[in-house]
């Protein structure tokens, strides 16, 4: 969708194109228990009753919303742009798009004429001299195109989250009886 915007000359997603100089084991987004242990240090030692450091002082796990049993799951790292294999890793969206600078410019241009006979091109008129300015709105306003057509084809696929949420309680409560 972004490559579809006007002067749109390159995107990535994540890490992109720096990703390719990773390797596998450097470029992968490990998940940890956890909104608190996303970008942390491991958890630090604390002395057990016996002497030993073996146990480690850690806060609980954040649980998924109606699900008391599932801990959050986090990428640590975001190198994947939050994205993986097309869906949310539950990480920040991270992407970039590139803009090619006009080429309508106020001097004159050396160019071919269609049978290949050299010309020089002299542009009329008023024309932007930069579409930096305006990009940000373009870009803005197309993600968020983008994510309102995922989740509307989402919920004409299964519901919608109050839907989903219904649907688990009465589950739970069939599963009681």
């Amino acid at each position: 969708a972004m490559m579809s915007l006007p002067a749109a000359k390159g995107f990535e997603i994540g890490s992109g194109f720096e990703g390719t100089r990773l390797r596998g084991s450097e470029h992968n987004d490990v998940f940890v228990a956890g909104t608190a242990a996303v970008h942390t240090a491991p958890a630090t030692q604390v002395p057990t009753a016996g002497g030993s450091e073996s146990a480690s002082a850690s806060t609980p796990a954040p649980t998924v919303a109606g699900c008391a049993s599932m801990p959050a799951l986090m990428p640590r790292t975001n190198h994947a742009g939050g994205v993986l294999g097309g869906i949310s890793s539950g990480a920040r969206v991270d992407f970039r798009v590139a803009i090619k600078p006009v080429s309508t410019i106020g001097r004159p241009q050396e160019t071919l004429m269609y049978d290949g006979t050299p010309t020089t091109l002299r542009a009329k008129g008023r024309h932007d001299a930069c579409v930096l300015p305006r990009t940000p709105a373009l870009v803005e306003a197309m993600a968020a195109l983008v994510i309102a057509d995922l989740a509307l084809l989402q919920r004409s696929r299964v519901g919608t989250l109050w839907t989903l949420s219904t649907r688990e309680e009465e589950a739970e409560a069939e599963a009681e009886w």
